[in-house]
């Protein structure tokens, strides 16, 4: 019996495409990351004015941003001697503070401009920067980046009219974009010292470097090593992860610090 299939066309198949040795894989730029929106907050004092401290300016609900500014502070700082060990400015890095819900990747600087107020007191001003966990984390972004941005960005004064988010292009922020830092670090602290305070870290402990009899590094490098531990664990732990460039002698919850001592409770490592 025929076939019928004998007087229908062949089907017309694609030539298979070897890959060729010496041929380069096409190489797709990813699309730049759309800015995200970053709220921001000042506790601070007006210049000349006897008055303690409040919040001068929020873009985002002010019970919300008063927790985060006054859940990062950890003591007073030493203003006058501003190269001395523990001078500002002091960076805090906070997932979440007592009363919040839900996380965030916020970061809480404080520092002095020479100003005071009415009594002759420093004025040390505190600001909020905040991004939401969802876009944080979608972007990785790291501490490092954040205390980068914090320092490029302009925020808007009160004579401006209301404060709204600023907008962060998040291109260069994230953990990829400064993976090479972080590693440079990493080789010049030591990578087994950096590895064991990280698994400290994981094992419940409150960590608190200390100098030892030795300098410690500048404000900006003890942002790039605790930043730098905290790379050593999966992202998903900067959900519960707090981390500070310095913290002063009151009692506070931050987990991984530079500080002079150690407080009771704590682990201290040199």
């Amino acid at each position: 019996m025929d076939d019928p299939r004998a007087d229908l066309p062949d089907p017309q198949l694609p030539n298979p495409q070897l890959p060729n040795p010496q041929r380069q894989p096409e190489q797709r730029q990813r699309p730049a990351p759309e800015p995200v929106a970053a709220h921001w907050a000042v506790l601070g004092k007006h210049a000349g004015r006897a008055m303690g401290y409040e919040l001068l300016a929020a873009s985002l609900d002010e019970d919300r941003a008063r927790r985060y500014l006054w859940g990062a502070q950890t003591g007073t700082p030493e203003v006058r001697r501003p190269d001395a060990t523990g001078g500002l400015p002091w960076h805090v890095f906070l997932s979440g503070v007592e009363g919040e819900r839900t996380a965030a990747c916020a970061l809480i600087e404080q520092s002095w401009d020479g100003t005071s107020d009415g009594t002759g007191a420093p004025i040390i001003t505190s600001r909020l920067l905040l991004v939401e966990w969802a876009q944080g984390a979608a972007h990785s972004v790291t501490w490092s980046a954040l205390a980068d941005a914090s320092a490029a960005v302009r925020r808007p004064a009160p004579e401006e009219g209301p404060a709204r988010p600023l907008r962060l292009d998040l291109s260069g922020l994230s953990v990829s974009a400064t993976a090479a830092e972080l590693a440079a670090v990493i080789d010049e602290v030591g990578f087994e010292w950096t590895a064991c305070v990280a698994a400290l870290l994981t094992d419940g402990h409150r960590i608190t470097i200390t100098a030892d009899g030795r300098s410690l590094p500048t404000p900006g490098q003890r942002v790039r090593i605790v930043d730098a531990i905290a790379a050593l664990l999966p992202y998903g732990c900067r959900h519960w992860l707090s981390g500070a460039s310095w913290t002063g002698d009151s009692d506070h919850k931050v987990q991984l610090t530079f500080a002079e001592s150690a407080r009771t409770g704590r682990t201290a490592v040199r």
